[in-house]
């Protein structure tokens, strides 16, 4: 990071350190960056609001398990409504990764009475908790899963959607004029829109090595050469192309799709023996720690995001979402999209004012939120099915300087920021 940054990150982290130490309810520290905004969140709700929380704790590379700490930022939110005097529970139940889980998970939290399912995962076996979620007219919302345009029954996706992300890391390819890349098929299948100069396909268990071997070779060679790699794919399988790449000496650039940001990456990466300092880009939105240093709405939002996950973390009672382990061995890798759904389905259950699914859902398509809503990522719009605008999604680059927003963790992390503004 700049020195600007460090240094408002310095400042914002130390004000965040003493709100933690604080235990109490307050808004955002003064740090000179911009007006407080407050930490806890207020909504009037009749009667007890239980929101299903649908995670997978391990499954096959892809079906979700790499977002299953990030899932955590729902605790946050549920603490910041605590903060304000709104009780929230939130019942998680593990789907196991595969379709019959996901179908029983959905189908379990409809006999805890939900008023709605955040599902905290991906991959193909979301399908069927989809389908059960409609047959129990349930509504649901994914912050993770890019492939929920077209879904059938009431259901929104808070995250960016397979062809924003796809057109965005294409249009950033453009801009920086990699015009003949090599894609690295690991499971993602095609980039929309990309015309590769080759591509190579990667499965679990494969040779990485062999495979970054043969890109090193052809890049001695002008009419083999690549300008850049793509890697599309589960984050376990991208790190270990990356990481292999990295070892055979591979200098171009490498873009990532979208499950890279998720903690599982990192993680992986340091474990094939790979480099977080490496230079690496992706896809998303701008909602990461940096965000928080800067004097914007967005970085008021994510200052409060942020202050609401130091409290919590800093407060043994508060537990993870399972129930069994403190918060604050989850806080590092908690995120913004899992903390807005939960806000999200709070909102609509106050506009309802019921907690019934059929109202909740029912009041989800007139909702526009941002930042004053308790909104701490881009603003969701539940006019369609995609909440998220397309123009949202931005180039991000990597670092694995943490900006000191959340608490230290040895954890493997990297950091995310809109490479526009870097």
């Amino acid at each position: 990071m700049s020195p600007r940054l460090v240094h408002r990150a310095t400042t914002l982290a130390a004000g965040l350190a003493l709100l933690a130490t604080a235990g109490c309810s307050v808004s955002t520290p003064q740090t000179g960056l911009a007006a407080p905004v407050p930490v806890e969140l207020t909504a009037e709700v009749p009667g007890q609001l239980t929101i299903g929380v649908e995670v997978t704790l391990s499954g096959a590379p892809g079906e979700g398990a790499e977002w299953r700490d990030a899932a955590e930022g729902a605790v946050v939110a549920a603490r910041r409504f605590a903060l304000g005097g709104t009780k929230i529970t939130l019942v998680a139940i593990n789907d196991k990764g595969t379709s019959d889980g996901a179908a029983s998970a959905v189908k379990a939290l409809a006999g805890r009475n939900v008023s709605a399912v955040v599902m905290a995962t991906t991959g193909e076996h979301v399908a069927a908790g989809l389908t059960e979620a409609a047959a129990d007219q349930i509504p649901v919302l994914l912050p993770y899963d890019l492939g929920a345009d077209g879904a059938a029954g009431q259901v929104w996706s808070t995250g960016p959607g397979r062809q924003a992300t796809d057109t965005r890391l294409v249009e950033t390819m453009a801009g920086r004029k990699l015009d003949a890349p090599l894609l690295v098929d690991a499971g993602g299948g095609p980039v929309t829109g990309l015309t590769p100069r080759d591509v190579q396909t990667y499965a679990a268990g494969a040779d990485a090595a062999a495979l970054a071997q043969g890109v090193a070779r052809r890049q001695r060679q002008l009419d083999t050469a690549v300008d850049s790699v793509v890697v599309s794919g589960a984050p376990e399988l991208q790190a270990a192309v990356v990481a292999a790449l990295q070892g055979a000496g591979v200098d171009v650039p490498i873009l990532l799709t979208p499950q890279a940001l998720s903690p599982a990456f990192p993680a992986a990466l340091v474990a094939a023996g790979g480099s977080l300092s490496g230079q690496l880009t992706s896809v998303g939105l701008d909602d990461g720690d940096a965000t928080a240093l800067e004097s914007t709405d967005a970085g008021r939002a994510l200052a409060a995001y942020f202050s609401g996950l130091q409290l919590a973390a800093g407060d043994p009672a508060t537990k993870d979402l399972a129930g069994d382990r403190p918060f604050a061995e989850v806080a590092a890798a908690a995120d913004v999209s899992s903390h807005d759904a939960v806000v999200a389905v709070v909102r609509a259950a106050a506009v309802a004012r019921s907690t019934d699914p059929a109202r909740v859902a029912e009041a989800l398509p007139g909702l526009r939120l941002g930042s004053g809503d308790g909104i701490a990522g881009p603003p969701l719009d539940f006019s369609s099915t995609g909440a998220v605008p397309a123009d949202a999604v931005v180039p991000l680059a990597s670092t694995a300087v943490s900006p000191g927003v959340r608490p230290a963790s040895d954890a493997p992390a990297l950091f995310w920021f809109d490479s526009t503004r870097s």
